[in-house]
């Protein structure tokens, strides 16, 4: 028996049936694209002909929507989403609205509120479309909406849909327009937490109102020569260096470490650049040694003058007293997690976007 049968509330609206709808495209211009742009493909947040010459792993997961948000402004009571989708990722210890789910935000009496989520079709693995509903409790107002993107699948067609009779305005822009650019682990690319907004990055640009690239690919950040070139090549406010988990070995960390970091600081020289190590409260030899690495690489940075510089530790971003339960599976982190490691990171980065010498 399907427990949806049992429990309606578990039921999503999966087919958008209302009487003058209007829909709008995001490359038509008023709905606006963040973190990715479309090549006529998909929306990708690097580009494909790049990632292809890294690997079939970044052939697959350059083209999942990891931090890729679209938004405008509406008095819509509702905003149906409806996009074309596929690699949709399906893991036992991942939620599927995280995955392959899209969530909204509508900005209230001054605070970005959660108002509901949209998901694909379950059963299918290949070609899927999401077609979902979310109806605002208040009704009809003038918000700002930020639709977040599926973490772990690829969007080739998205379309905004609204009431009739409401309007679409192009949104306010972010207080720091010019992205954080995030470097890092499946941890980074958004596993494991249940919708893409719960993402320590989502977290983050909610609350010092930032916009930012997620450049996180599950097991293939590895602080290659050329992805640094790339990712130096990007205009940013900030950086965030956070590849500890993809490192090999400790030996492979300490012989990339500082030439990530010196790469993008060469090109930017004023920008704040936060290195952060795996979120783990409790360390193992292994693990006490890669922070080592991380904090070698912080010391020489201060030691050659980097006035802009910033460390995080792991252990600093999980509450010990959350520690049991900040992670699915001792790695990737819970929404409790990655709540812990964007208050941390939030306020790091605030301070340090605010205090550039």
């Amino acid at each position: 028996m399907d427990i949806k049968e049992v429990d309606t509330n578990f039921k999503f609206t999966s087919e958008i049936n209302i009487d003058g709808i209007k829909f709008y495209d995001p490359l038509d211009g008023v709905v606006k694209v963040y973190g990715a742009k479309h090549d006529g493909m998909r929306y990708a947040r690097i580009d494909m002909e790049f990632a292809r010459s890294l690997g079939e792993g970044y052939s697959l997961l350059g083209g999942h929507t990891a931090g890729v948000r679209v938004r405008f402004i509406t008095d819509s009571p509702f905003v149906s989403v409806s996009a074309r989708v596929y690699s949709i990722s399906k893991m036992e210890h991942f939620a599927f609205t995280g995955s392959a789910g899209f969530d909204v935000y509508g900005v209230e009496d001054g605070v970005d509120k959660y108002q509901g989520s949209c998901v694909t079709g379950f059963k299918k693995q290949e070609d899927d479309v999401t077609e979902s509903v979310v109806y605002f409790e208040t009704g009809r107002k003038e918000r700002l909406i930020t639709v977040n993107f599926p973490s772990y699948t690829a969007v080739s067609q998205m379309l905004i849909g609204v009431s009739g009779d409401s309007y679409v305005k192009e949104p306010t822009e972010y207080k720091y327009s010019t992205p954080v650019v995030y470097y890092g682990s499946s941890i980074t690319q958004g596993a494991c937490s249940s919708r893409p907004g719960i993402t320590y990055q989502s977290i983050v640009s909610r609350m010092i109102d930032c916009d930012f690239i997620n450049l996180g690919f599950s097991g293939g950040c590895v602080g290659q020569p050329e992805m640094v070139d790339y990712i130096a090549g990007l205009d940013m406010s900030a950086f965030v260096l956070d590849y500890d988990y993809n490192a090999p070995s400790v030996e492979h960390l300490e012989k990339t470490h500082y030439n990530v970091y010196k790469g993008v600081r060469e090109k930017h020289p004023k920008i704040p650049i936060i290195m952060m190590t795996r979120p783990k409260f409790s360390l193992n030899e292994d693990e006490l040694r890669r922070l080592d690495v991380v904090k070698g690489t912080y010391a020489r940075a201060v030691a050659e003058g980097d006035l802009n510089v910033y460390i995080i530790e792991g252990r600093d971003l999980i509450r010990p007293e959350w520690a049991e339960i900040a992670t699915v599976d001792g790695c990737h982190p819970t929404d409790a997690g990655f709540a812990c490691m964007a208050e941390t990171l939030g306020v790091v980065l605030k301070t340090a976007l605010e205090n550039i010498r």
